[in-house]
């Protein structure tokens, strides 16, 4: 069953074929609705997409959108019907309120918990127009401070069309100025279908003029299938011809199941020629089964020959074991299984026909065990031969504890179940301390003996405070007896200033008698100021005395 589900403040539509009534004229106050995929539309609306019926969704990956009234108020990813992280977010939940024309949106772990997600924001606000449509988005840290998005970023204005899709999408600075991203873009410009799918995408400068990121590319196209999944994107240069953006790839296409599911993509330069990415991969082709849980994945080079991607696996196959609540990724090669041929046929089908094989880092088995929570407990690493190896810390066993927020309280290694020992940078575990707030107060680092021990830095215990608006201003190095200590900077102390937008205006040093010093550059103050794309720009350096030092 296909379809897709748009939910929005003032738009709820039912688009291809799907016979559930979602929004019947009896709808309960609450609501849950499960989907396969959830995406945003070009209004920055929640999108379901290949809808689960029943208790399926407890036997795989999935997405809630729970509503009242037929208004989105939380949606959460659940892996095997526990709330969890989602794989490409970070997020296990979002909260959705509202404050008058504001929608808000709030990033939180399963246990309730406000996180960043990966995307580096916390908390977004939408301002609304009259008729419903977004307008414009401002984003968060946890503690509410204004905050850079990965593309340097931290607001947007929208200009919205007649179906509150954004037609014009402005980056503004944090007082409101015209701006550009880490690329050079200043604004984007976006058209529709009439399914309300994506088709072109063009880059503008501070000036509104067509410009071309330094890659070349100037806009982007897209095409879909019948069910709304995107099958290809082309990269396009001024002129509006095929460019090669980064590694050269001006194309990509998809093909995807009847669940949404990705089963394959390819790559293409400006000619039209297969072409590998980064990573060495021409294509890749995706296999399922649901009944063991696990999936394959391939790669392939441009001959359509298959072959090793640049960590050395041209298979990668991840599997979830219900019952131990673990995950097991296997790499394999080249190299054919010499007892496969042999295999009766149901064994083949549970089988694999290339060997295992150590990646790049000498690792060929994965493997995480998960608590009733969500949270990765233990991990470890197997070379082909299914013998532990470290990993690339230099360990083989990864034990972590939570407290009842799902913030990392420990994390110990092993080379053996009950075996301390070091990692690569002679530590053998760390503890973690947090306030009430969920700010991190404290890291110890600890030795074989469970003691705190000094790490690369020259440092054993870290301790921090933080000011009013949740901005760390403290730094404190401590030695093994809990005294202040210079760490390998010079510095036992740092101290941080911060505009009123929170970004980072100066850092300065004291010693371990907590009066002013210099670190190993000879540099007491550091002065910055925000630049374009969200970075930060070092404006000058102070010794002691007040003078200035060097041309910044």
């Amino acid at each position: 069953m296909n379809g897709r589900v748009r939910f929005g403040g003032w738009l709820i539509s039912l688009l291809l074929v799907m016979a559930t009534p979602l929004f019947a004229q009896e709808t309960p106050p609450q609501k849950t609705f499960r989907f396969t995929r959830l995406t945003l539309d070009g209004g920055y609306r929640f999108v379901g997409r290949y809808p689960l019926l029943g208790s399926d969704w407890k036997a795989s990956d999935c997405w809630a959108v729970t509503t009242v009234q037929g208004q989105v108020k939380e949606v959460d990813y659940f892996r095997r019907g526990v709330n969890a992280p989602a794989p490409n977010t970070g997020v296990a939940r979002i909260v959705v309120t509202e404050d008058g024309n504001w929608e808000i949106r709030t990033n939180e772990n399963p246990q309730g918990l406000v996180i960043e997600d990966c995307d580096g924001i916390a908390v977004r606000r939408l301002k609304k127009d009259a008729s419903g449509a977004f307008v414009a988005m401002f984003q968060y840290d946890r503690a509410g401070n204004l905050k850079d998005d990965s593309s340097g970023i931290s607001a947007y204005l929208w200009v919205p069309d007649s179906q509150g899709r954004r037609v014009r999408s402005i980056r503004l600075d944090k007082s409101g100025e015209r701006t550009v991203n880490k690329a050079g873009v200043a604004e984007i410009d976006f058209t529709y279908d009439n399914q309300g799918n994506r088709l072109t995408a063009q880059l503008l400068d501070i000036n509104g003029k067509p410009m071309a990121e330094p890659t070349g590319v100037a806009s982007f196209a897209w095409t879909y299938d019948e069910a709304g999944n995107p099958v290809s994107e082309t990269r396009l240069n001024l002129q509006g011809q095929p460019v090669g953006g980064w590694n050269g790839i001006a194309r990509w296409t998809k093909v995807w199941d009847s669940q949404g599911r990705i089963q394959e993509q390819d790559f293409w330069d400006a000619q039209g020629r297969p072409i590998t990415d980064k990573t060495g991969v021409a294509r890749y082709v995706w296999q399922y089964n649901d009944a063991l849980h696990w999936t394959r994945v391939w790669h392939y080079d441009t001959e359509g020959q298959l072959t090793l991607d640049d960590r050395g696996a041209a298979m990668v196959k991840t599997q979830w074991f219900d019952q131990s609540n673990q995950k097991e990724q296997d790499i394999y090669g080249l190299e054919i299984n010499p007892y496969y041929a042999a295999l009766p046929s149901v064994q083949k089908s549970v089988s694999e026909r290339y060997e295992l094989k150590d990646d790049v880092d000498g690792i060929a088995v994965r493997r995480w065990t998960y608590d009733q929570e969500g949270n990765p407990i233990t991990f470890k690493t197997y070379n082909a031969q299914l013998q532990p190896v470290p990993n690339r810390h230099g360990v083989m066993i990864v034990r972590r504890q939570y407290n009842v927020r799902g913030q990392l309280t420990q994390e110990r290694f092993e080379s053996a179940p009950g075996q301390l020992m070091e990692a690569n940078n002679g530590l053998a575990g760390y503890r973690w301390t947090y306030d009430g707030q969920g700010h991190l107060l404290r890291q110890d680092n600890l030795g074989l003996d469970g003691q705190l021990k000094l790490d690369p830095q020259g440092v054993a215990s870290y301790q921090w405070t933080y000011d009013e608006r949740g901005l760390r201003i403290k730094q404190k190095n401590l030695g093994t007896l809990g005294q202040l200590k210079d760490d390998n900077r010079g510095v036992a102390i740092y101290l941080w200033k911060y505009d009123k937008f929170g970004d980072l205006s100066e850092e300065a040093h004291d010693g371990i008698d907590e009066r002013p010093t210099v670190d190993t550059s000879g540099v007491y103050i550091y002065r910055y100021r925000p630049s374009a794309g969200g970075t930060l720009a070092l404006v000058q350096s102070f010794d002691l005395n007040g003078n200035p030092i060097g041309g910044n």
